[in-house]
């Protein structure tokens, strides 16, 4: 009779742990975006480290309508909730982010204008890179709004039809 009790105990655990929502079950650990010129420098750049809970403004030069400048030396960190973190993944499930393609080349021809790039490494120490230049993704917008949940910041800085 004990180790039916002992067995019942650990079954019970066992389902209650596998319900229960662990943002570690991501497979995210880093998620790193920047946005550059046609100099390849970046004007803007942040890391949000989800294993920590952290959201760093590593810089932002006050581009175009951006007076708030950040730089390196000095960089702006801020903490996520546990809730804001599970919204994000919700979206980054919806919008197919882990999906999208590793190249978004600018099919109108323009040379200077919106060059991105996104940074995001998985827990087993993968990574994939996504990039830009002027063309983006169909969710696009949808994830720009995801990241401003999750950060309070407008992290993919624009929306994808500035250009047309």
């Amino acid at each position: 009779m004990k180790k039916i009790s002992i067995l019942l105990l650990l079954f019970s655990l066992l389902i209650l742990a596998s319900c229960s929502k662990n943002i570690t079950n991501t497979n995210i650990k880093n998620i790193y975006v920047y946005h550059c010129l046609e100099s390849s420098i970046p004007f803007e750049e942040y890391d949000i480290d989800f294993q920590s809970r952290k959201f760093t403004i590593i810089q932002r030069e006050g581009f175009i309508d951006r007076p708030d400048e950040v730089k390196k030396d000095s960089p702006v960190k801020k903490s996520l909730s546990v809730n804001s973190i599970e919204e994000f993944i919700n979206a980054v499930e919806k919008y197919g982010f882990l999906d999208w393609e590793n190249e978004y080349e600018n099919i109108r021809g323009l040379r200077d204008g919106h060059q991105w790039g996104i940074d995001i490494t998985f827990i087993d120490g993968t990574k994939k890179e996504i990039k830009g230049s002027n063309n983006y993704p169909d969710t696009w917008n949808e994830m720009l709004i995801a990241f401003e949940n999750l950060t309070g910041e407008n992290v993919l800085y624009t929306k994808s039809d500035w250009v047309k």
